[in-house]
């Protein structure tokens, strides 16, 4: 600003008298008021003519100034030569108004409305400043011409690519001989000795461009008259006027070159008494230049002897004088080094010696324990430390990530117990492991409900080890803390994902037994009356092939609501399966007739039933129902009963009640009869053994065998197990047939391995019941050794309730099998309850899903969940997972996709007799049904009914170079989605059986890392607007389309996939918790 003896001038043009006041008041009231003369106007014309005659470093004009603006008197001064810079004044913003000023050259923008001095002080500060600025760069341009021309430098100016002088300084035209039209005639090869012109070609193609300012070093040059001389050459690239040129700077150093051949002699001796010392040195020069450097020094900086003469320092010993850097030598040793500096004449130059101390040892410690701190700190696990030796543990350490997890700050946390983490929530099993661990100075891990300084709950996963001093003693604890928060969330859902129907909501029977079992023991306890009934809805398939999955769906959850309103706050309804549900009821009257009840429901069933606005389903349903104490005294019992009634419903024209019967009871007779019939095939051999192949999933090699059995009845032909096994289990006869089984399984491994075919395993299924004989272990020891077979052979397969009944001596068992050599697997995996924490005890080596899961794996999103989240927990175990019943393409290359590793199924081979195995055992497995997917790069999958628009698509999207794949419907959409690698899909909207929103639904769930567009003439906002906030959707396209639009939409999908697709990778990977249930 200005100062006291020469204040600012200021114009104020303003045609409101009390607006003049105002601002005259404001420049009253700064610090500064001395430094600013004010005139005031209340015209256009005067200000103009003020502006005219007189110098002002500011002018203030008001926006408005009557018939005129401020704008216009901005216009008219535009051509002043020294035109102060112009503040427009205003009474409101706009931004209109304010582009128009500032385009019209107005320096700044203000608003009388809340003005104050400082606001004005700045704004005149500033404009004031740049104005002076302006003119200052006008002064300095012209200077630099003066100074380019005078400078006793010589300087050149050259086309960089035609090397043609364009501008020469009077210092160069001295120096060369030559005038200056003559010299802007040459160009840069002109002035080389002829000798160095190969060199100086070399130097051009390898620096096309200058960064910076750069020496190119000592060349030779010649003057007009041929005499040598000798330059060092400084480039640099400018900017002039929009084009590049290149600045030589081109002293003559020929006497210099001279006095440095002279001194050859003596600077020799002198670099013998250098390289003798034990420390680094080096001579630098004012522009810090390394002008010398002993041995030392040079392998310090990893140079050859005499390398970095004439370099520049090194950038770390930049400001780093009296201070200590680091260098590594050529070995990648790094080296501490003390710097220090004196002043010093070098060959009559001024420069400074530098001396390079190595302090590496003694200051390793140090560094050691800062890359340590620091490593704690950059962590993403909150890490605390505690004091063992004081009193309460305090802590005495948190790092930033503990910060942020908790919402602590160390101030905080620091000098307290951690168990303020818990707040009152001090009733966790995790607790005593830890105060059970300190005590025992011992390390642990646990898992606790901790809640942040917000009061948010967050599961912490907290792992707790002793820190030892030098002499072996416990000083402190340290904990390491991480976020289990989304994990435990993501297990709960997959857990209530296995044990409850996703689309009734309802638990399932298979994983009710529990819950079954307890009100079967209440109603025994208490003398009260127990009904089970089950539902089996009439005809409900025609729902799902008629009106589509989606009304199928909902008319069921309709139902499990209706149901659960029929039987009260009594009872308990279950899904069963499909269309079927099981409902429990409790207390009821002893005196009730039970067929009434039953038709109660029946009746309840058949009301209306209202899915939505627009659907309204009329559906019956065949009930059966059984009692205790009347007819059952067992779940098991229980449910047979009541599903053999709901049969005889069903049989008897449906839409109609059955309560079980003595009647009912002479068919459950025929099955004792069976069971008869079974002792007696045990006795004549009638049991057969076929053997069903298991598949490496990778290279379809043969890698196992299921021994499954078959029952060749004179009377009723081959049978399969589950026309008999269920009765062999009541009758009792599972033991006899289950040790069968395995004495004939091990005799023909031996037959099989004497022919000469070994590396592969036989499985043989075990019931609970021959599991939990005390005698097992032994019967199947007898059994290998009487075959004379290697136990590792044959593995046995359990299902999940051979152990859930009681773990402890399941596992027992299962050790001694382990410790026999042979292998175990989980069969069936998923169907009934399985906890994860007795699992993970369990000494198994497979899992084997059951086909149930994998039936529908490539259309149902529920059943691909489930699947993924098995072969997740299987590997979380260190197991192998096998799928079994593959039957299509699609599904192998699903599950091979999901990494499942082994397959078993038609799709590979039915079980065949014994006999046909060698020729399965000789062959070379199943590689043609194994084939890997090719890799194609982007995948699209264009599904559309209408064969005219997939033809106009593909001939579109091809030239984009996309691996193009078509379907005309859903189904065929689902069958290339299993086979082929696809990121994106767009699919029609309007197609038979199934919309393209919910074909995209189910794809979202199965695929969810796709990316998916809907294409379509028909705008169905509804279905539309809620596939997109379920996120099956990623765009909305509509038909017509435009073709380089549609184009631009298809790559920006690509793009988002490969952006997204890592991530979701990361949280498509099941997490897993504790336990899952399956039904």
């Amino acid at each position: 600003m200005g100062t006291a003896q020469s204040p600012l001038r200021i114009l104020l043009v303003d045609d409101d008298a009390d607006d003049r006041l105002l601002v005259a008041d404001l420049f009253e009231t700064m610090d500064d008021a001395a430094c600013y003369q004010v005139d005031s106007v209340a015209s256009y014309e005067a200000g103009l003519a003020k502006l005219n005659a007189n110098h002002y470093d500011a002018a203030l004009i008001d926006f408005q100034l009557g018939a005129h603006t401020g704008v216009d008197l901005l216009k008219a001064s535009a051509d002043l030569p020294r035109r102060p810079p112009m503040i427009m004044l205003t009474g409101h913003s706009s931004a209109e108004v304010d582009a128009l000023c500032l385009h019209a050259g107005a320096s700044d923008f203000l608003v009388k409305a809340g003005l104050y001095a400082k606001t004005l002080q700045r704004s005149l500060r500033y404009a004031v400043e740049r104005h002076r600025l302006g003119l200052a760069l006008t002064d300095r341009e012209r200077d630099y011409r003066v100074l380019f021309e005078h400078n006793p430098m010589p300087m050149l100016i050259n086309d960089p690519t035609s090397l043609r002088i364009t501008a020469a300084n009077q210092a160069a035209i001295q120096q060369y001989g030559y005038r200056r039209e003559e010299l802007l005639t040459l160009t840069s090869s002109d002035l080389r000795s002829p000798e160095q012109i190969e060199r100086f070609l070399a130097f051009l193609h390898d620096h096309p461009t200058i960064e910076g300012v750069f020496n190119a070093g000592i060349w030779q040059h010649r003057r007009k008259d041929g005499s040598r001389l000798f330059v060092d050459v400084t480039l640099t690239d400018l900017e002039i006027d929009g084009c590049t040129v290149r600045l030589a700077l081109l002293p003559d150093i020929s006497a210099r070159i001279a006095a440095e051949t002279a001194l050859k002699t003596s600077e020799a001796t002198l670099r013998q008494v250098l390289d003798d010392l034990g420390d680094g040195l080096m001579v630098v020069s004012d522009d810090c230049r390394m002008l010398f450097a002993n041995p030392v020094a040079s392998s310090l900086l990893g140079l050859a002897k005499d390398e970095g003469v004439g370099a520049p320092l090194p950038a770390s010993f930049s400001n780093a004088i009296g201070e200590r850097i680091e260098l590594a030598d050529p070995a990648g040793v790094a080296h501490l080094i003390d710097l220090r500096s004196s002043s010093t004449d070098w060959q009559g130059q001024a420069a400074h010696i530098l001396t390079l101390h190595d302090v590496t040892r003694q200051t390793a410690d140090a560094r050691q324990l800062a890359m340590l701190k620091r490593a704690v700190e950059a962590t993403d696990d909150g890490v605390l430390i505690v004091d063992a030796l004081a009193p309460g543990l305090p802590i005495v350490y948190v790092n930033p990530a503990f910060e942020a997890l908790t919402g602590y700050s160390a101030s905080d946390a620091l000098g307290h117990n951690c168990d303020f983490l818990q707040e009152e929530d001090r009733d966790q099993p995790g607790i005593a492991t830890i105060q059970q661990a300190i005590a025992a100075q011992q390390s642990c891990v646990v898992t606790l409900r901790n809640y942040r300084r917000d009061g948010s709950l967050f599961w912490n996963r907290l792992s707790i080890s002793p820190v030892l001093d030098d002499n072996g003693k416990v000083t402190h604890f340290v904990g390491t803390q991480t976020d289990m928060t989304e994990q435990v969330a993501l297990q709960a859902e997959r857990e209530r994902l296995i044990s409850h129907d996703p689309i009734s909501g309802l638990q399932r029977h298979a994983s009710a037994s529990a819950l079954l079992t307890e009100l079967l023991g209440d109603a025994r306890d208490h003398g009260q009356r127990l009904v089970l009934l089950f539902v089996n809805l009439d005809r409900f398939s025609s729902i799902n092939d008629t009106l589509g999955f989606a009304i199928g769906d909902a008319a069921l959850k309709c139902m499990a609501e209706r149901l659960q309103a029929a039987v009260g706050s009594t009872g308990t309804v279950l899904h069963h399966a499909g269309d079927e549900f099981v409902l429990a009821v409790s207390r009821v009257d002893p005196a009730a007739a039970l067929q009434q009840l039953a038709n109660a429901l029946c009746i309840a069933i058949a009301e209306p039933l209202v899915v939505d606005a627009n659907t309204t389903l009329y559906l019956t349903a065949s009930v059966g129902l059984a009692a205790y104490p009347d007819s059952g005294d067992s779940v098991l019992a229980l449910a047979q009963q009541a599903e053999l009634a709901s049969r005889q419903a069903k049989q008897s024209g449906r839409n109609t009640a059955a309560v079980f019967s003595h009647e009912m009871l002479a068919s459950m007779e025929n099955r004792q009869l069976l069971g008869g019939q079974l002792r007696d095939a045990l006795r004549r051999n009638e049991f057969v053994l076929h053997y069903q192949p298991q598949v490496n999933a990778q290279n379809g090699a043969l890698v196992g065998l299921e021994a499954l059995i078959r029952w060749s009845s004179p009377q009723f032909g081959l049978l399969l197990p589950t026309r008999f096994i269920p009765i062999a289990e009541d009758s009792g006869l599972i033991l006899q047939i289950g040790a069968w089984v395995l004495r004939e399984a091990c005799q023909q491994i031996r037959q099989w391995h004497d022919a000469g075919f070994s590396n592969f395993v036989v499985g043989v299924n075990v019931s609970a019941v021959q599991m939990q004989r005390a005698d097992f272990v032994d019967t199947v020891q007898n059994a290998i050794i009487e075959a004379g077979i290697d136990p590792a052979m044959l593995e046995l397969e359990l299902t999940e309730s051979t152990f859930m009944d009681n773990a402890d001596r399941a596992v027992q068992q299962m050790q001694a099998l382990k410790r026999l050599g042979m292998h175990l697997s989980l069969d069936d995996f998923g169907t009934g309850y399985s906890s994860l924490s007795y699992l993970q005890h369990f000494p198994l080596d497979k899992l084997k899903i059951d086909q149930t899961f994998i039936a529908d794996i490539t259309s149902d999103g529920t059943d691909a969940v489930l699947v993924r989240t098995m072969i997740a927990i299987g590997h979380h175990l260190g197991l192998r997972v096998v799928a079994e019943g593959v039957e299509t393409e699609a599904q192998c290359s699903y599950l091979r996709r999901h990494h499942c590793d082994e397959f078993q199924g038609h799709y590979f081979s039915p079980a065949v007799a014994a006999e046909q195995v060698p020729e399965l055992l000789q062959g070379h497995g199943f590689a043609d049904h194994n084939s890997e997917q090719a890799d194609h790069g982007r995948c699209l999958l264009i599904v559309d009914d209408e064969e005219n628009v997939r033809r106009s698509l593909l001939r579109l999207l091809r030239r984009d170079g996309y691996h193009l794949l078509e379907a005309s419907s859903a189904a065929e959409g689902f069958e290339l989605l299993a086979k082929n690698d696809v990121q994106v899909i767009l699919s029609d909207q309007r197609m038979p059986v199934m919309s393209g929103t919910e074909f995209l639904s189910r794809v979202k769930e199965i695929y969810p890392e796709t990316v998916r567009m809907v294409l379509s003439g028909f705008t169905e906002l509804s279905s539309v607007t809620e596939a997109i906030n379920r996120g099956a959707l990623y765009k909305f396209l509509t038909k017509p389309w435009d073709d380089a639009d549609l184009r631009a939409q298809v790559a920006d999908a690509f793009r988002r996939y490969e952006l997204t697709s890592g991530q979701r990778a990361d949280a498509d990977t099941p997490v897993i918790g504790r336990s899952i249930q399956s039904g």
